[in-house]
């Protein structure tokens, strides 16, 4: 089939976004698509997760892989609930890590820690807050960067206060 058909058949799609949107997921390429999240308490301690399947690098950010239609922020505070017992205010997207190593997507929130008990799971056993300074030596070191980032954006530029859809954090 040439280009131009394909393209005049997909115009002729556009009135049917439902359509064009199956046909992506059909046709197109897909890979994991994650969320993680800088979260931090009222004294700005981090808080990081200890998996229990992770091997060499057992302490991480929390997060997860999104379900069919679940926006990223509503994944964020899931899975955070389901790993951990925890609630969490998720703010705004600070950005988005590209895997290297195997394709996949992750957006990168911050959010702050609401006050609730931790409840080990399968997947997390400990929940601990550190000092953005004395982080633990077994966290991937991207993950270090992404609070590294964190910090220096906050210092520097402020964070950015609310995006259309997403709770306020900090307050307008």
């Amino acid at each position: 089939m040439s280009e131009k058909l394909i393209l005049k058949i997909w115009s002729l799609l556009y009135s049917f976004p439902g359509v064009q949107f199956a046909l992506l997921r059909i046709f197109g390429p897909t890979f994991p698509v994650g969320v993680t999240a800088v979260i931090e308490d009222e004294s700005g301690k981090v808080l990081l997760f200890h998996h229990t399947y992770r091997g060499e690098y057992p302490w991480g950010l929390p997060g997860g892989w999104l379900k069919y239609r679940e926006h990223p922020a509503a994944c964020l505070a899931r899975e955070v609930a389901e790993e951990s017992g925890l609630r969490i205010e998720v703010g705004a997207p600070i950005g988005i890590i590209v895997g290297e190593d195997h394709p996949r997507i992750e957006f990168v929130y911050w959010a702050r820690l609401m006050k609730s008990e931790f409840i080990s799971s399968l997947e997390v056993d400990r929940a601990e807050l550190f000092d953005p300074n004395n982080l633990p030596l077994n966290l991937r070191k991207y993950q270090m960067d992404v609070i590294k980032s964190y910090f220096e954006i906050k210092a520097n530029k402020g964070l950015p206060r609310r995006f259309e859809g997403m709770p306020e954090f900090f307050g307008s």
